[in-house]
């Protein structure tokens, strides 16, 4: 955004009468969308009557909308660096915290971030939803930008996360990044399409003891169209405009061909925040605000062998994946060969069994259940093991297979050196880690 300022203090040769006023003005050319960030930042200070903005045509921007917007203020202009400086140190106030302007990819968008506030959350309570599977807790290593105007100090948690040429280069976790100055950012255009959106709770149920299906209606403001495979962020309720909300990400479970209708597989964490109010005390009717979608994990259009491999709530993006499939075949396409691996401690920690067995007999799958700790007087002649020594017994050498896998960071670990071993590339290996 261009910017226009005369002296300061006092009067100056340039100042204007305005509503019968003699007014000094800030005038900023841009597109109508620049123009719109700008007014959203000045406007919380028109309350009282001290600024006015005034728009007019200004040539065309490339939807031919280009408008000029000019801030007037009484008595004297000043020159500007980020407009809410301005206008905060204009007004004498002291209590209204500094905001900084984050410049979006060269402009497209111009965000107002209050100083000492995380990358991550201002940019959220701005409309810019960054993925983010840890709540900015800086472990999941998601939520990367890359700050192109002042090289910037990287965090422990960024220098173990992001490798050493993108840290070079200037990309950040934006949780990490605590907001000081002016800043220009370039994000992925894909972010652009994640949205806030409202639902409703439709239905609650128990699949194991410490894992509950939570099904949500979308009321509001349009439907939530996904990937099978993509995850959404789950809000804990009322605190979704805090400075710093409490949220989870959660795969969803359920078929993209119903984008009104979510379902997600909560794990109850120990310790946790989250997870515990929804496993204990959500209920049906309730609402809650959800954001997404987010995550590049889905299955691709190959005909290639596909091994799925999960385990406990790590079968939900796999399980949607399978829907898509079943769908597919109903519709005539031909199937690929698929397995499904499917880890649980003991017998009463596997779920939708039932539901997976009854896809043996839509498509060309086959269901493999495995116990890493059977009770030792449980009935059970599956296999036993971890899964990745599950993996190592059966499987033979990989050559025209792909593996997806979702679970806990320990067992994708240990099931890759496994696939690896069998002959399968890593460029036929895709997964998403739980934290």
């Amino acid at each position: 955004m261009e910017g226009k300022a005369g002296k300061e203090p006092g009067k100056c040769p340039n100042s204007q009468q305005y509503n019968g006023k003699v007014e000094s003005r800030i005038s900023l050319s841009g597109t109508s969308g620049e123009v719109a960030a700008l007014e959203k930042m000045v406007s919380p200070y028109q309350n009282d009557g001290d600024y006015k903005i005034a728009r007019e045509k200004n040539g065309h921007d490339c939807q031919g909308n280009s408008v000029r917007c000019t801030v007037y203020r009484d008595g004297y202009r000043r020159s500007i660096r980020c407009i809410l400086d301005f206008v905060a140190a204009a007004s004498g106030d002291s209590e209204r915290p500094v905001q900084r302007a984050i410049t979006v990819n060269d402009g497209v968008r111009i965000a107002s971030v209050e100083t000492g506030r995380p990358l991550l959350f201002g940019l959220m309570s701005d409309g810019i939803y960054i993925p983010s599977a840890c709540g900015g807790r800086g472990v999941c290593g998601q939520c990367r930008v890359c700050i192109k105007t002042k090289r910037l100090p990287h965090t422990e948690a960024e220098r173990s996360l992001i490798s050493e040429s993108d840290r070079e280069f200037g990309i950040h976790l934006s949780c990490q990044v605590r907001v000081s100055l002016d800043l220009s950012i370039e994000i992925p255009w894909k972010h652009f399409a994640a949205s806030q959106y409202s639902t409703r709770v439709a239905g609650l149920r128990s699949l194991t003891s410490e894992i509950r299906e939570v099904t949500l209606d979308v009321t509001g403001p349009r439907e939530l169209s996904f990937v099978a495979g993509q995850y959404i962020q789950l809000f804990l309720p009322g605190t979704e405009s805090t400075p710093e909300p409490l949220y989870r990400a959660y795969s969803i479970a359920s078929s993209p061909s119903y984008p009104r209708r979510l379902v997600v597989m909560v794990r109850r964490e120990s310790g946790g925040t989250v997870s515990p109010y929804i496993c204990d005390h959500l209920r049906e009717g309730q609402e809650l605000v959800v954001r997404g979608p987010f995550g590049d994990f889905r299955m691709h259009d190959s005909l290639r062998e596909a091994l799925l491999i999960a385990g406990g709530s790590g079968l939900a993006p796999l399980w949607a994946m399978l829907q898509v499939m079943a769908e597919e075949v109903r519709a005539g396409k031909i199937s690929r060969k698929t397995t499904l691996y499917f880890s649980a401690r003991k017998k009463n920690d596997l779920f939708l069994v039932n539901e997976l067995l009854a896809m043996e007999k839509i498509l060309p799958f086959r269901f493999v259940p495995a116990l890493s700790n059977p009770r030792p007087a449980e009935p059970w002649d599956g296999e036993r093991g971890g899964i990745s020594a599950v993996l190592d017994r059966r499987l033979d050498r990989l050559d025209n297979h792909e593996a997806y896998l979702c679970g806990s960071a320990g067992m994708i670990d240990a099931c890759i050196r496994v696939l690896q071993a069998k002959g399968l590339s890593e460029e036929f290996i895709f997964f998403d880690k739980f934290l």
